[in-house]
């Protein structure tokens, strides 16, 4: 009832009189990373990470959302491939400049890594670029978002109340 694929039930199937669930775990995994769809959802993967820009209409959510959502089809593109086709990090902050180099409020990220290069001969690693990256998404996003959280003490909520007494004697 779990398993949503063709490929998937039949492995069940097969392992139904010997209950092996770690040869089904294996067969499955094996499926996943090095079927024919497989190969064809990472060749999708890649062309989605190589091709996707923060302002190019598709993206509706943060910032710092794209960023992570970004990071997020690299891991499960690395997951998808053999280790020996994965980006190495070099190549992932160059994908992740290209993908958010349109978008104005990135242009000082990319003058702090110029910076950085000048100063000290390398560019920033990932980790320090991504968060770089990040710092400057949830600046932004701060900056955009229409409903800031207010200082002033939020409404009270009033309710018209009655009350109506009756005496023994009426």
């Amino acid at each position: 009832r779990t398993l949503q694929t063709d490929e998937g039930k039949a492995i069940v199937r097969a392992h139904e009189d010997d209950y092996d669930a770690q040869e089904v775990y294996k067969k499955l995994v094996a499926h996943y990373k090095q079927s024919t769809k497989a190969s064809l959802n990472a060749g999708d993967m890649l062309t989605y990470i190589t091709s996707v820009r923060l302002d190019d209409g598709s993206w509706k959510g943060s910032s710092l959302g794209f960023v992570n959502h970004f990071l997020e089809q690299i891991r499960l593109y690395h997951q998808q491939v053999p280790s020996s086709e994965r980006f190495s990090n070099r190549q992932i902050r160059t994908l992740l400049q290209n993908a958010i180099a349109s978008a104005d409020h990135f242009a000082m990220v990319k003058g702090q890594a110029d910076l950085h290069k000048t100063q000290t001969g390398n560019y920033p690693d990932l980790a320090q670029y991504v968060e770089l990256v990040k710092s400057a998404a949830t600046t932004h996003d701060r900056h955009t978002t229409r409903t800031r959280p207010s200082l002033v003490t939020p409404k009270r909520r009033n309710i018209d109340s009655h009350e109506l007494a009756y005496d023994d004697e009426d």
